[in-house]
Formats: structure tokens, C-alpha cells, sequence
């Protein structure tokens, strides 16, 4: 996997834009077919921002607004369509999720003598309760025969929060077979366990942008795709430097943690950032104290910019 480290702001844009124009541009004769090039994103907003921005490139390099452009994604889009190519159940959405497993603890709390009339009141956190711990389950591939034949091997399988679990969680996988329906998490497990070099055999070169934290199932996909295509990670961070030595409350962080999990590192970028961009990012984005942060990475000698610092009186302000 190649790392390219783009800085924040309008400069971070430019490069992104150079890169797309080279990979538009070796292409200098009709027809210009780039769906064989997959970019995964994660958000929407920035996969509008490239579907704009590919119009503008190949309009201003090859006269004509014409094109089929690369494929930009969202992770989590990619891992719906590939989890759902050819088969006959659709991805549960995470809102929907959280409907449906309030209403099936509403209606287990209202059979549940002593609750009644308070089930309507319990339901919305229970419910986001039990969706974090059904998402556990699902993620490790224990399903409710599984979870409810352990439990009845204990000494407190009669508790009604414990009934709750196993009967609402048997309840939730028997709806969404009836729905034709597929849990995330269980998705994401089968496919981290059974990738397939298929999934990406359509694709020349695969480039993911602005991904800097994902949980461990996403993280294997990633590292499987980059191990069979030509992958190029483009981490948002002022510099090499500036993740390596992020501690635990530096805001680059989780992007640490992500190349960690990733097995890989952003290599060295040393001079690509201008020094004053360097300077104001390391003092910026840094752990410690602004005087302290900027005694120890003194200014630039072109740095000319005024710096002002106030300090927040209350949580609002």
C-alpha cells in the first residue's frame, strides 16, 4: 500500500486534484472510461465533492465534460454492495436497526409483570443497551442458540434482564429473516472472514481518502483489498512526524491507531508541507500547552503571522 500524507486545508485539495489529473489525463484519447479506478471516502459529502471534481478535471484537460468517472464509495457502501451482490437479503440501515429493537424490547418489557405501563418509558435505553451487546454477539458469530444455550449452563438465566436479552435477541434475528434482512455487524464478519479477490478484480487501482478510524472488521477488509490491488491511502495530517509522535490526547490519535491496525506507517514526507504550515500545525495539533508546544518547535524565520489566543469562560462559549 503506498502512503501519501495530504495536508489539511486548500493545499491538502490541490494535491488530491493532481492526483486524479494524472490519473485523468494518462488516458488522452476517447473514450474516457474510468470506472476500472475505486475510491472509497468516508462520508458523502466528500464523494460529492470528487464527483465534482472529476467533471472539472476532465473538462479542463480534455475539452469535454464527457466521462464515466472513477467509482467513489463509501466504505460502508462497498461493503453493502459486495455483502449483498447476489443475494436475497438487504443491509439493515442503523437507524431501522435501532426502531426495530425498540419495539421488540417494548414488547417484551410490556409482558413482563411489574413493568406495564412503564415499558414505554424503558424501552429507548434498554433497547440502545441492547443493540450495543447484540452488535458484540453478531460481530463474534454467536447467535441466539448459541447465547441462550450458555445461559441456561448459569445460575441467573431466569433474571428477567437476562430473559430479555435472549428472548430479544432471538426475537431481532427472527425478524429480519422474516424481512429479508441482513445485521451489519454479522456482515461485515462474514465478509472480514471470507474475502474474496473477486470483489476488487474489476478495479486497476484502488485509492481511499479521509479514512482514519474504522473498527476491526473493516480494518481486515482494508488490508485484504491492499494486499491483492495497487492501494494508495491518502491520511489528512500536517505531516509524518505529526502522527508517529501523537500521544495519547493528541487529536491524530485514532489515525495512529488506524495505520497501526493497518500494519502500516505513513512513511517520511520530510519538506513536502511549507515550514510554516509545519510550525503552526505542530503547535496547533499538539497535546501540550501552547507556549510549551511552540517553545520546543520554535517559529520559522518566515513565519509572519499573528497568532491570538483567548481562553473559553464556560462549556457554551
Amino acid at each position: 500500500m503506498i502512503h501519501m500524507v495530504i495536508p489539511f486545508g486548500t493545499e491538502g485539495w490541490e494535491r488530491k486534484r493532481r492526483l486524479f489529473e494524472e490519473i485523468i489525463t494518462s488516458r488522452s484519447a476517447p473514450p474516457f472510461v474510468y470506472d476500472d479506478i475505486l475510491v472509497l471516502v468516508p462520508s458523502s459529502r466528500l464523494k460529492r465533492a470528487y464527483g465534482k471534481l472529476f467533471l472539472e478535471i476532465v473538462e479542463g484537460t480534455q475539452g469535454s465534460p464527457a466521462l464515466v468517472p472513477p467509482q467513489v464509495r463509501t466504505l460502508h457502501q462497498f461493503l453493502h454492495h459486495v455483502g449483498t451482490t447476489g443475494a436475497r437479503r438487504r443491509l439493515l440501515e442503523e437507524n431501522s436497526r435501532l426502531v426495530l429493537l425498540e419495539g421488540i424490547v417494548k414488547r417484551h418489557l410490556a409482558d413482563q409483570s411489574g413493568i406495564g405501563r412503564n415499558a414505554a418509558v424503558l424501552a429507548p435505553s434498554l433497547s440502545a443497551a441492547m443493540a450495543n451487546i447484540i452488535e458484540e454477539l453478531s460481530a463474534s458469530g454467536i447467535t441466539p442458540d448459541r447465547l441462550s444455550a450458555a445461559v441456561r449452563q448459569t445460575d441467573f438465566s431466569e433474571k428477567p434482564q437476562v430473559r430479555l436479552l435472549t428472548d430479544g435477541y432471538a426475537t431481532y434475528e427472527r425478524t429480519l429473516s422474516e424481512k429479508g434482512l441482513i445485521d451489519p455487524s454479522g456482515m461485515f464478519a462474514s465478509l472480514a472472514d471470507h474475502f474474496d479477490p473477486a470483489w476488487v478484480s474489476a478495479y486497476s487501482t484502488i485509492i481511499i481518502d479521509g479514512i482514519h478510524d474504522a473498527d476491526e472488521f473493516q480494518v481486515r477488509i482494508l488490508r485484504q483489498m491492499a494486499d491483492t490491488k495497487s492501494c494508495t491511502l491518502l491520511v489528512n495530517a500536517p505531516s509524518a512526524d505529526s502522527i508517529t509522535s501523537a500521544g495519547d490526547s493528541h487529536p491524530l490519535r485514532l489515525t495512529k491507531e488506524f495505520l497501526t491496525r493497518l500494519a502500516s506507517s505513513p512513511g517520511d514526507d520530510a519538506g513536502e508541507t511549507h515550514p510554516d504550515d509545519r510550525f503552526l500545525a505542530g503547535v496547533l495539533f499538539s497535546d501540550r500547552p501552547f507556549d510549551e508546544a511552540a517553545g520546543k518547535a520554535p517559529a520559522p524565520s518566515s513565519f509572519r503571522k499573528d497568532i491570538g489566543l483567548f481562553s473559553a469562560v464556560n462549556a457554551r462559549e
